[in-house]
């Protein structure tokens, strides 16, 4: 018998960087169970355990804002303890991570001052010990809301990066493992409840938990979405006469959830004029994807009342491709955020104001469940999208506006793993099936490490094929023993290509 690993939509760029992108390998949200519809990846310890929270998987009661489907369901009345609810995970050394949650308060109870409820997502390499009487490790909490902080909300409804009060690592919601770098780490990935009063009467709450995640940025499906350079963006004017400005690579004095530098979009006493920036990239038909961006509107004057006029900042997710002979682009429903002036719920004072996430801080949503995409089409074959950003003013006078962008994103967002990570519910030995890894790092530039297992020693070949199955390269012709291995893949050689 021969066993055969056969990888499938491997998209090849040379000479510029390198992206495996499979419906066979599905890589990005490092998280089991992040949809938190199934506890089998998740290993529960409770804390002071004659009074805990409650929880419930699966919960299919209301919906917060960008959760899908069912969630966990956290509720606690009128008692003390604190609940963790954990995995450890395996990342790669030096490399930026970004974290990410849904969270829902569906009622909160606050007791006299002095306590209060805590809502906290760990990532520390500590291991979480059951015997003990707490897990806290120091200054480690990416996101930490807690009761009795002076503005604690009593509602909220939204991503977890943006509406905790506090954090233990000052650029959340990142996180970069220590260690040599390029070594996988172990770390623990937790989220904790609990609450603590004097006097218990009276104190409760109820929590809706969903889609938390971990994803490396180097994973990104897009060029440059770090806004520090041009180059893999296709720039497009419309309303030549009047348009924004821009510039790559600025230095602001501060950006909110942004890293380094970003892209500054700008217009000066203008009265129209609008800027397309976009990429077209492959993605898996039947996949989901997750888009997100950092937004900050420094700047933003007009002597015109907002309404039925105004600027527009928008994230566009479409199949539809971008026609710079056109005088617009704005396919119907393509539009993931949507910023724009003359929407009801945008005031004048909104666009001064605008800071941070960009699918929190967006008014208007013309697909359900944003930040979501599923790419369309027959499952597992690959379809070219536009991902693209947009920046524009409409009025009767001239106004100006300054705006920074950064960190435009677009993952992939099933689970994957790395090379050389194992299920901690499993046993790490001989593999029970065929196992094809996402390959590390992603991008790359002109080497990756494939990794693989086989359940049992056999004749193995690791071949890949064009899109029309002719064979392009043997990694792996062999007798090989059970058990993980790994092979590392040079493109040098390789012409660009669907693979």
């Amino acid at each position: 018998m021969r066993t055969s690993l056969l990888l499938k939509n491997l998209l090849i760029i040379c000479t510029v960087f390198f992206i495996f992108s499979s419906a066979n390998i599905q890589a990005q949200n490092l998280v089991k169970g992040a949809n938190m519809e199934d506890e089998s990846a998740w290993t529960v310890t409770y804390y002071n355990p004659d009074s805990q929270p409650g929880y419930e998987f699966n919960h299919q009661g209301e919906a917060q804002r960008f959760g899908r489907g069912g969630n966990l369901y956290i509720y606690q009345d009128e008692t003390a303890g604190q609940l963790l609810l954990w995995q450890r995970i395996k990342l790669i050394a030096g490399e930026t991570y970004r974290a990410t949650a849904a969270i829902k308060c569906l009622n909160y109870q606050a007791g006299p001052a002095g306590g209060g409820a805590w809502y906290q997502l760990y990532i520390n390499p500590e291991m979480p010990d059951p015997t003990a009487t707490d897990y806290n490790p120091g200054a480690i909490k990416l996101f930490n809301m807690d009761g009795w902080q002076a503005d604690f909300p009593a509602e909220f409804d939204g991503l977890w990066e943006v509406i905790n009060l506090g954090g233990g690592v000052d650029s959340a919601p990142y996180y970069i493992p220590e260690g040599t770098p390029g070594e996988v780490v172990e770390v623990t990935f937790g989220i904790k409840f609990g609450q603590y009063w004097a006097d218990y009467a009276g104190t409760a709450y109820e929590l809706l938990v969903d889609e938390l995640g971990l994803y490396a940025l180097g994973s990104n499906e897009l060029v440059n979405g770090g806004m520090e350079e041009e180059d893999g963006w296709e720039i497009v004017y419309y309303n030549a006469d009047n348009q924004p400005g821009y510039e790559f690579g600025f230095q602001p004095d501060a950006l909110k959830y942004g890293l380094g530098t970003c892209l500054q979009v700008f217009l000066d006493n203008s009265a129209g004029g609008q800027l397309l920036f976009y990429q077209r990239i492959p993605c898996i038909a039947g996949e989901t994807y997750r888009a997100t961006g950092v937004i900050n509107v420094r700047e933003f004057y007009s002597d015109f009342d907002p309404v039925s006029q105004g600027p527009w900042y928008q994230f566009y997710v479409t199949t539809e491709e971008p026609d710079p002979a056109g005088s617009d682009f704005n396919p119907g429903g393509a539009k993931m955020f949507d910023i724009s002036a003359w929407d009801a719920d945008c005031s004048m004072l909104d666009f001064e104001q605008f800071q941070g996430i960009w699918e929190d801080v967006c008014c208007l949503s013309e697909i359900e469940g944003a930040p979501y995409f599923v790419a369309p089409g027959n499952p597992g074959e690959t379809v070219d999208v536009t991902v693209g950003i947009k920046f524009g003013l409409w009025g009767p006078t001239p106004a100006t506006f300054e705006v920074l962008a950064d960190e435009i994103g677009f993952y992939r967002w099933s689970y994957g793993g790395i090379p050389g990570a194992v299920d901690e519910k499993t046993n790490p030995g001989t593999p029970n099936d065929f196992v094809l890894d996402q390959n590390y790092p992603n991008p790359f530039n002109p080497t990756t490490t494939i990794s693989f297992s086989l359940p049992k020693t056999d004749m193995t070949s690791l071949k890949i094929y064009n899109t029309v199955g002719t064979l392009v390269s043997t990694l792996v012709n062999a007798q090989m023993e059970a058990g993980r291995h790994e092979v590392s893949l040079t493109a040098n050689d390789l012409p660009s290509g669907i693979y």
